[in-house]
């Protein structure tokens, strides 16, 4: 019940910041198409040569790719990828614990502590027919593989994000027009 609650809440969180950055990208379109007429007449002014060969319409396109902010849009597709993707990563998991624990490859947990005893200095002895206390102990240990399990999905998000941003940076905006060309 809680946790719905706190995924609602990070959903709703999501859409605002859908709407905040849809609202900040129109202002921005604006700023960039101004910026994009001064740019225009300065280089026309300093350096024609550049500019032989190339339309307005052109120029507007390579100035708003050399030129425009592109973190906000990828962190907005970072932050909706990793929450829309968390449930998906916490099914999966699920699966692969059920599945290799049904398959014997990792011990059942009553199998485990069966023979185990934690003693206080944090040492460990094994007897038959451990204590309750050796069952939650294992069963919390089982929560750390969750834990970092979501956390490894979501570090494989970030990483993709991350490596598309940096391998689809534009240059200066110079050389945008002399590749166009």
């Amino acid at each position: 019940m809680i946790a719905s609650i706190a995924y609602q809440a990070v959903v709703g969180a999501l859409i605002i910041c859908a709407g905040l950055y849809y609202f900040w990208r129109r202002r921005m379109d604006g700023l960039i198409a101004e910026s994009a007429d001064m740019e225009w007449e300065k280089l026309n002014r300093r350096d024609p040569e550049l500019l032989k060969g190339l339309d307005r319409a052109g120029f507007d396109k390579l100035y708003a790719k050399a030129e425009y902010p592109r973190l906000p849009g990828y962190l907005v597709a970072t932050f909706a990828a990793v929450t829309l993707l968390t449930p998906v990563i916490l099914f999966a998991l699920q699966i692969a614990f059920s599945v290799f624990g049904g398959d014997g490859v990792a011990p059942e947990i009553a199998e485990s502590t069966a023979r185990l005893v934690i003693e206080r200095d944090g040492g460990g002895r094994v007897v038959e027919g451990a204590s309750d206390q050796a069952k939650y102990y294992a069963q919390d240990l089982g929560g750390f593989g969750y834990f970092f399990g979501l956390l490894a999905g979501w570090l494989v998000i970030v990483f993709f994000f991350m490596q598309r941003y940096h391998r689809k940076t534009p240059g200066a905006l110079r050389d945008e027009i002399l590749r166009a060309r």
